[in-house]
């Protein structure tokens, strides 16, 4: 999959300083919140096929933005972006909300999966997405060796995940598919990190060449 064109890549953008007050920011976290429940709605229709998030970055419609946490000037307007626009924060935080699910249903029925299991996953899950949204941000600040350190975190807690996953005992009904779901959004999460290394690898030599 190639993320590069919604991903940031300019390192010398130095944006303006701007204030906004708390209803402005309100509004800012609810648009993104929109976007993210759009992310999740596509995630959920499309996530048996191969390949799903080409699809669904492509429905976004998401443009090469770069991010900041500072204003940009386009024209006339005045663009806010901060961390929370980055695609890859828009996506993963829809595919975690989807994997909590996945195991709050497994808790709640407490049939072919123990709790133990499903709280065991849950922490994994609150370790890959503590590990992927300090990544996003260290983008956010340019410190692109630091995103490439929390990313490859991730993966790290993603390879635990499948570990763990192979070795459940069997299980049928409806676990093997929320198994199933969780394995496919693992894969995910993988997909998103290692993209967003080698971006941050072709970030990082820019910003050597440049100085």
């Amino acid at each position: 999959m190639n993320f590069e064109k919604y991903f940031p890549l300019d390192e010398n953008n130095e944006g303006y300083s701007f204030s906004l007050n708390e209803k402005d920011w309100r509004s800012y976290l609810a648009a993104i919140d929109t976007e993210t429940g759009k992310f999740f709605k596509l995630f959920i229709e499309s996530r048996h096929i191969s390949n799903h998030l080409d699809m669904i970055f492509a429905a976004m419609q998401w443009r090469k933005i770069i991010f900041t946490s500072n204003r940009l000037d386009s024209g006339d307007s005045i663009e806010i972006v901060t961390f929370h626009k980055n695609p890859v924060y828009i996506a993963s935080k829809a595919i975690f909300f989807f994997m909590e699910k996945i195991w709050d249903i497994s808790i709640s029925e407490g049939k072919s999966l123990t709790i133990t299991t499903c709280w065991h996953f849950a922490k994994l899950i609150n370790a890959m997405q503590k590990e992927m949204f300090g990544g996003i941000a260290s983008i956010d600040s340019c410190e692109y060796v630091l995103a490439v350190c929390h990313f490859k975190n991730v993966m790290a807690v993603v390879n635990d995940a499948m570990f763990s996953l192979r070795k459940l005992p069997p299980i049928g009904g409806k676990a093997a598919g929320f198994i199933h779901d969780f394995a496919v959004s693992l894969f995910d999460v993988r997909e998103l990190a290692w993209q967003s290394i080698s971006l941050c690898n072709v970030a990082e030599k820019r910003c050597n060449e440049g100085s």
